[in-house]
């Protein structure tokens, strides 16, 4: 018996005995894909805030520097943070922004 690795074992996303367990390579494909979404979102708030005009379509100029000039071989997370950040920003500018955290009442 040899110690090599069997072959596409690196393919995989799960590995036996084969159950809906998570694994590094699952989460890593999952992260990649909620990255997209991010990006797609924030590029649609840049379009948006581009026609509205004004201080919108200024604000809309330099997200879309940031996306052009965006450095995904570092902290991954930290352009996460920074994408949800600009579209947040975006969507205030052109009044769509709706936050989905509790609010605070007055007494």
């Amino acid at each position: 018996m040899t110690n090599a690795i069997p072959p596409y074992r690196q393919h995989n996303f799960v590995y036996p005995p084969w159950t809906a367990s998570s694994t590094r390579e699952w989460e890593g494909y999952r992260e990649g894909i909620d990255d997209l979404r991010y990006l797609g979102t924030l590029r649609k708030a840049i379009s948006d805030a581009a026609t509205g005009g004004g201080k919108a379509a200024a604000e809309a100029k330099l997200a879309q520097t940031f996306v052009d000039k965006m450095d995904v071989t570092g902290d991954l997370y930290a352009v996460r943070d920074s994408m949800i950040r600009w579209t947040i920003r975006l969507q205030q500018a052109t009044g769509q922004y709706r936050s989905c955290g509790r609010r605070r009442h007055s007494k």
